[in-house]
């Protein structure tokens, strides 16, 4: 028992590994990319290529519903070592796949269009364009949609390896894009849209060749299995409802800001979502590494060490995040400022509140993970929806009444919070633990971690200068330190005992 949890634990560490040069060079490259566009486009263009083009991008939440599912049962198949079942699992998947990409290109295709001209500000002049990054957009997410179903393999497979090359790759395909755009004389707007839906077909091809060449269960094949379809069809339909739910805030934010404020607004939520999933990747990676395992050992009915790696997950999820996301709030005007030429307004405080959203957010998904692999998602999806879908309302009322933009940000975070709570009620009625050893275990070392190392942090902060880069670099290593050493203090003894072995394999290497 104890030699398998360290072999999945050195597992998870590696394959986390895998991950964070992805994220680390992903992040870099995608900063510094995102600098380029907006200088490209200009503020407006920027502003409409995010309203717009989320129009289509945010059914790219369906995407990771798709994933999930996909990789729920793929790890089932492989617990139980059952390659028959994994090829129709594979094959009924890209079955079900197409045919949610041909609801949601028909969808999009009249509601895009009515959205675009009834209801979203767009000057006249830029509709064109607009119409471009709708149609690219569109079909940029049909070959997202494909190509899921060979991400969830490598996932399943815990084959992050090529999973990370391919990420980089995208990456550095559209630096070479921002690049592009930036010496063009013609609309550019339009070019980056037709160069990003082909960026989208290299990436999405990447994988599915390797998946052929390497993964048997991954043959194209004529199968059909009423049951195994239905099974298929309905826990991925339970995925859509809660993805649809999440879309419809984050979209629908997008386009409460266009219609109060314009597409200017649009381009600081634009610019703030992009530092904000640079810094959320650093644990949603981890969580990547974590799913297949919690659903294998489900499947092996080992439920106390999953609820135990559900917790645990909870806690070095927000770590990870808070460790990166500290320093950056504290010094978020002056980072935005050095990264980008044109700031618009806004973009500092959206940054900020986009990331506490997050840093809740990122309790929510050990428990999804979890339910995912218990399978029973009716009632988790339908009451845990039901509330979040608040979000959506309540900002408008605040913009309604005459709020900044702000509030709608800080109304997304209360009502997240609000949801952690409901949906560990629903997984608690098929996991059986107890709230108070949840409680003792996840929430209150992250609270006491909170509580220590914010105030610390902003007395050191306040104390420096105001301005500088090495200001910066003292505020980020000054606030990594404090963070380390008092999470390192509300760790376990077998947590101690497990880093400190860590670090010294690594010093012998040194």
């Amino acid at each position: 028992m104890a030699t398998a949890r360290a072999q999945n634990n050195k597992r998870i560490a590696k394959n986390t590994g895998f991950l964070y040069v992805r994220m680390l060079v992903v992040m870099a490259v995608t900063l510094y990319t995102s600098r380029i566009i907006l200088e490209a486009l200009g503020v407006e263009d920027f502003g409409i290529y995010n309203v717009v083009g989320g129009l289509a991008a945010s059914f790219m939440f369906f995407s990771t519903s798709l994933s999930n599912s996909t990789q729920r049962f793929l790890n089932i198949a492989l617990g139980g070592k059952n390659k028959g079942l994994l090829r129709k699992i594979f094959n009924l998947s890209l079955l079900v796949y197409g045919l949610i990409a041909l609801v949601v290109f028909v969808a999009i295709a009249f509601f895009g269009h009515w959205l675009l001209d009834a209801k979203l500000v767009i000057p006249p002049d830029r509709m064109v364009a607009a119409n471009w990054v709708l149609w690219c957009f569109t079909i940029s997410l049909c070959l997202t949609f494909v190509g899921t179903a060979y991400d969830s393999v490598l996932i399943a497979h815990e084959n992050m390896k090529i999973f990370a090359w391919v990420g980089v790759a995208d990456a550095f395909l559209k630096l070479a894009i921002a690049y592009i755009i930036l010496y063009v004389q013609d609309d550019k707007l339009i070019l980056y849209a037709v160069l990003i839906m082909v960026a989208t077909l290299l990436t999405r091809a990447m994988p599915a060749i390797y998946c052929h060449r390497i993964y048997s269960e991954c043959r194209l094949e004529r199968v059909w299995d009423k049951s195994l379809f239905g099974a298929l069809f309905g826990f991925t339909g339970w995925n859509l409802v809660g993805c649809f739910v999440m879309m419809l805030n984050n979209q629908g934010i997008s386009i409460l800001l266009n219609m109060f404020f314009g597409p200017v607004v649009n381009a600081a939520k634009g610019i703030a979502t992009q530092v904000d999933s640079a810094v959320t990747n650093f644990s949603a990676n981890f969580f990547v590494a974590v799913r297949p395992q919690i659903v294998k050992q489900y499947a092996q009915q080992k439920i106390s060490d999953m609820v135990s790696l559900v917790f645990n997950s909870s806690r070095y999820g927000f770590y990870l995040m808070w460790i990166i996301s500290l320093p950056l709030m504290l010094r978020i005007d002056y980072v935005l400022h050095l990264w980008l030429t044109e700031v618009p307004e806004y973009t500092g405080a959206f940054v900020i509140w986009i990331m506490v959203y997050n840093l809740v957010n990122v309790l929510t998904n050990p428990w999804w993970s979890a339910i995912q692999a218990v399978g029973r998602l009716r009632w988790y999806t339908v009451i845990g929806s039901s509330v979040f879908l608040l979000a959506f309302p309540l900002g408008w009322v605040c913009l309604k009444e005459g709020y900044s933009p702000i509030t709608v940000f800080m109304v997304l975070a209360v009502v997240r919070m609000i949801y952690l709570w409901v949906v560990i009620n629903v997984v608690r009625r098929y996991l059986k633990f107890s709230r108070m050893e949840y409680f003792k275990k996840a929430f209150l070392p992250i609270c006491i971690v909170v509580a220590i190392t914010w105030p610390i942090s902003y007395i050191i902060n306040n104390s420096l200068p105001t301005e500088g880069f090495w200001t910066l670099v003292s505020v980020v290593a000054d606030t990594v330190i404090v963070n380390c050493i008092v999470i390192y203090m509300m760790a376990t003894k077998s947590e101690r005992e497990f880093l400190k072995t860590q670090v010294r394999k690594f010093s012998h290497r040194l």
